[in-house]
């Protein structure tokens, strides 16, 4: 259970502090032309936000049920 609320954690601090990283590694890290390199859109970052959010609010959850 500690193991699940540490993986909650990490993955939702990651997906609140740095969306557009995530973003940018899943969907641009295949691309060959750079050059032109695109702002991220909107609509994922904030998915991403709101998803790390309730990855954060599930762990502590189940710091409030001990665990």
């Amino acid at each position: 259970m500690f193991l699940l609320f540490l993986a909650l954690v990490a993955i939702g601090a990651v997906n609140v502090l740095a969306p557009h990283w995530i973003w940018r590694s899943r969907y641009e890290g295949n691309r060959e032309d750079r050059a032109a390199e695109a702002q991220t859109p909107p609509a994922p970052v904030t998915l991403s936000r709101l998803a790390g959010m309730a990855a954060l609010l599930a762990a502590l959850m189940l710091l409030i049920n001990g665990l």
